[in-house]
């Protein structure tokens, strides 16, 4: 099994058949605390926009940080990667 990932703005491609960035290895962070954390956070368009709201406004509560990259494959390979602690992405069927 094979996937690939590439970030175009940066010129980076993810790999995982083992997990890689440009052909160098990449791991999670283990070392993250809640506190300085940066989440990714995704929205599906059309949909509530007040779940969405309540999810980011949780992050902040808490002291972390989130971005919001258009891409939840790219969220994934940034954990993967140790950029972000964790990701999520609200799909309201």
């Amino acid at each position: 099994m094979l996937g690939v990932i590439f970030d175009p703005v940066k010129d980076e491609l993810y790999s995982a058949a083992v997990a890689t960035r440009n052909d160098d290895p990449i791991a999670v962070n283990k070392d993250a605390t809640l506190n300085k954390s940066v989440f990714g956070v995704g929205f599906t368009s059309g949909k509530s926009g007040t779940a969405h709201a309540q999810q980011i406004s949780h992050i902040l509560f808490h002291g972390c940080e989130y971005r919001r990259f258009g891409s939840s494959a790219m969220m994934l390979a940034h954990v993967a990667d140790g950029r972000l602690a964790a990701c999520q992405t609200r799909i309201l069927l």
